[in-house]
Parts: structure tokens; C-alpha cells; sequence
């Protein structure tokens, strides 16, 4: 329906129109881990400029937080995009735009989702202590709503294990469990882009990588191994791989490592994202890299070493 009205001619602002846009939004959320970002930027990108004109003109009042919900929403996610694509300036700029147009809105839900983005940005930048802020911010907005889950297990409680707060780190996951039971369950892992709750899955996951920068690498291969059995049954590759890699990470530094074991869910891992690669797989695999070398013979890492700069340049050959 969108690609009529463009070929039509205009953005005639109906209900029927933004139906059109929300059910674009769903479909986005149900491909987005199988195409990934490279694929699925442009099409957002193209659907945010159409809507810039309407909000920049006059809109009925009717519409107006709509529209304006639905333009933040697809800013929030060219954020999240580029943090998976490694663009973290682009990512604090879609951030900034994707916030501002949620105050517009006057949504708190999605403020809070934006500043999980923004959150997730500096994380991965290794930016933690700014990680941090934002997701406590973030819950001033949640308060108690779906947005508190991620917000406190992806957000507070990752920066927290890299900024070696134990014990806030362990509150805030065991808060996050709490939260669960008050919201519809999601079944199987809910999609990493999706503006709803967290499955169970999705925070056992986030959990087993807060534990990892604590270090405790029991307790996060017991909440890894809790996600897979999910992941297992998943569609998203993504989900295998970064799964796969906090368990290779957590049985090597484990106080008896399982060398063998720990390398070939690293190398299940690389070849599981080998059609679609994400930031966090890389910064996750250079880890498992630099862990490797800590505990195990120089022999047993020139092996994994050769293949993960074979798995990098595949990378830079296909993106």
C-alpha cells in the first residue's frame, strides 16, 4: 500500500495511511534478523524522508502523535541499525532525532525504548558509564511498563558488570526476572528489534553477558545455556551466534577451562552469522580472541586466530 500512494503521487495522512505505516513497522520487526540492517536501512530510511514533509507541515490533531510515534520509531531503529552496522555517531544522531520526536508524541513507552537504544550505543562503543546514564534514564520512563526489562537487563546491567558494580549488576538482572511476570509472555526470543516486552529467553541471554564482564562465568553459562535451549529453535542467527559466544567465552575462563569445548561454539558461532554479521558478534569474537590467548598455547590460538581473520575478511569482502 505505501509504494501506491508514493506511485500515486502524495502522502495523503489517513488513518488508512498510518494503518499502512504500522503494518511496514511489523513487517520490519518479523525480517529484521534474518536480512539485517545492510538490507533493511534503506527501506526505513526511504519511509522516514516520506514522512518528514507531513511533520514539518501542518497535521490534523487527531494524527499528530501517530505520526509522530511512528517517525520516532523508525528514527529509533536507524539508530539501533547503526550500532549494529558499527556507526555509532549516526547512531547518537538517529538517537537524538528518534527522542525528540517521542517527547513530540508525548510517549513515555517509547522514550524509554530510545533511550535503550541510546544505552545500547555507548555499549557497544565502550562508552559505560554513559551506557548507564541513559538507561537509568531510560526507567523514568518505564517506570513500571515492558520498557523496565530491557532497560534493566540489556542497559543497567551490562554497563554495570563493565563498570565491575557486582552487585548492582546482579539486582538489576534479578529485577529484571521480577518484571517478567507482569507482562504477557513472549514466546521463543523475542525479536531484538521489537518495541514490545523481552522474552524470558532475551534476558537470559542479556544476563549471561552481564555476568561475563563481572567476571562469573558460571552464573553466565548457567543463563546462557537457559537461552539456548530457546535459541535452539530460533530463526534468528544472530541469536545462535551471540549466545554461542558468551558460552565459549564462559567455559575458557572458567576456573577449569574447557579449551575445546569453548572454540568450537566460537567457530559454530562465525559460521552460524557467516550471511549476516552484526557489531556485537565482532567486538564478541575479538573477546573470546583475547581470552584464548590468556589460557590456552600458542598452537591452540594461531588456529582460531587464522580463522577468525579468514571469518573477518569474508566480512569486509561481502559488506
Amino acid at each position: 500500500m505505501l509504494e501506491r500512494i508514493k506511485i500515486q503521487g502524495g502522502f495523503h495522512l489517513s488513518d488508512a495511511t498510518l494503518d499502512a505505516l504500522d503494518s511496514f513497522i511489523n513487517d520490519v520487526i518479523d525480517r529484521y534478523e534474518l536480512e539485517g540492517p545492510s538490507t533493511l536501512a534503506g527501506e526505513v530510511v526511504s519511509q522516514r524522508r516520506w514522512l518528514q514533509p507531513s511533520l514539518t507541515g501542518w497535521v490534523p490533531p487527531r494524527h499528530a502523535h501517530r505520526l509522530a510515534t511512528i517517525a520516532g520509531k523508525l528514527s529509533g531503529w536507524l539508530s539501533y541499525m547503526a550500532v549494529n552496522l558499527g556507526l555509532f555517531s549516526s547512531a547518537r544522531a538517529y538517537g537524538s532525532e528518534a527522542f525528540q520526536l517521542a517527547e513530540h508524541a508525548e510517549n513515555d513507552d517509547l522514550k524509554a525504548w530510545v533511550r535503550g537504544t541510546q544505552s545500547l550505543a555507548e555499549f557497544y562503543d565502550g562508552q559505560y558509564r554513559k551506557a548507564l546514564d541513559y538507561a537509568v534514564d531510560g526507567r523514568r520512563y518505564a517506570d513500571s511498563g515492558p520498557q523496565a526489562v530491557r532497560l534493566a537487563v540489556n542497559g543497567q546491567a551490562r554497563a554495570l558488570g563493565h563498570l565491575e558494580e557486582r552487585k548492582a549488576a546482579e539486582a538489576t538482572i534479578d529485577e529484571a526476572y521480577e518484571l517478567l511476570p507482569r507482562f504477557p509472555s513472549e514466546p521463543g526470543m523475542s525479536p531484538c528489534i521489537s518495541f514490545g516486552v523481552y522474552s524470558r529467553a532475551r534476558v537470559a541471554s542479556n544476563a549471561a553477558t552481564a555476568y561475563l564482564a563481572l567476571p562469573l562465568p558460571d552464573k553466565a553459562l548457567q543463563h546462557a545455556q537457559d537461552a539456548a535451549a530457546t535459541v535452539e529453535t530460533s530463526s534468528s542467527q544472530w541469536s545462535h551466534a551471540l549466545v554461542r559466544l558468551d558460552m565459549a567465552s564462559a567455559f575458557i575462563t572458567k576456573p577449569r577451562p574447557e579449551l575445546e569445548h569453548g572454540i568450537a561454539l566460537a567457530t559454530e558461532a562465525m559460521t552460524a552469522s557467516r550471511e549476516n554479521r552484526i557489531e556485537s558478534i565482532r567486538q564478541r569474537l575479538r573477546t573470546f580472541q583475547d581470552q584464548l590467548a590468556g589460557v590456552a598455547e600458542p598452537a591452540m590460538t594461531r588456529t582460531f586466530d587464522e580463522q577468525f581473520a579468514a571469518w573477518l575478511t569474508e566480512e569486509s569482502v561481502t559488506t
